[in-house]
């Protein structure tokens, strides 16, 4: 007999002679209805404990700080902007207006007629 063949008929022998009744239950206990506490807040639930990030963000150099920071952010897209307009005002020279019909253009600069 196989060791697979043995292993199966183990296992159902033990199922056999397994309990097979349900546990013993309390079904008065079982049953039995939760009560939950629903009463109103009072004010030291609503207390908020201070945040020590929210501080350090108030303080006087932190606050110079960003405001030096946020004027480099400022200055630096203002520049790219200006790149970005001084290449589209080069591309548009460099080949320019187009006419209705020509579509070997890249940008058509012709206004719709309605």
């Amino acid at each position: 007999m196989s060791h697979t063949l043995r292993f199966a008929r183990r296992c159902l022998e033990s199922l056999r002679h397994a309990r097979t009744d349900p546990p013993d239950v309390d079904e008065a206990a079982f049953f039995q209805a939760v009560v939950i506490d629903v009463r109103e807040p009072d004010d030291a639930d609503l207390e908020v404990p201070p945040d020590s990030k929210l501080e350090r963000k108030r303080q006087p150099e932190v606050r110079a700080r960003r405001a030096r920071l946020t004027r480099y952010v400022q200055g630096t897209v203002a520049a790219l902007v200006l790149l970005c307009v001084l290449a589209f005002a080069k591309l548009v020279a460099a080949h320019g207006p187009a006419a209705p019909g020509d579509a070997k253009l890249p940008l058509k600069m012709v206004a719709r007629e309605n």
